[in-house]
């Protein structure tokens, strides 16, 4: 996931996330208290921004183990 580009990887996991609130709201297992359209377009943005926030704390996880087995 990394490797990739963090926009590429934050846009895909945007439209994952609005996709599976999607599939929920058209097995009637969510309501949308708004349209349906503006819903999704918030949820693809908190998905993007989520997806960013986890790439971040993977990248400082990887930097801190790079920096443990670095020799003094």
């Amino acid at each position: 996931m990394y490797r990739f580009p963090k926009n590429y990887v934050s846009v895909v996991g945007g439209i994952g996330g609005t996709a599976s609130y999607f599939a929920g709201y058209k097995l009637q297992a969510v309501e949308f208290g708004f349209n349906t359209s503006i819903t999704l377009a918030i949820l693809f943005v908190e998905w993007c921004l989520v997806m960013l926030l986890i790439l971040r704390v993977y990248g400082n996880e990887k930097l801190e183990e790079k920096l443990e087995t670095e020799p003094d």
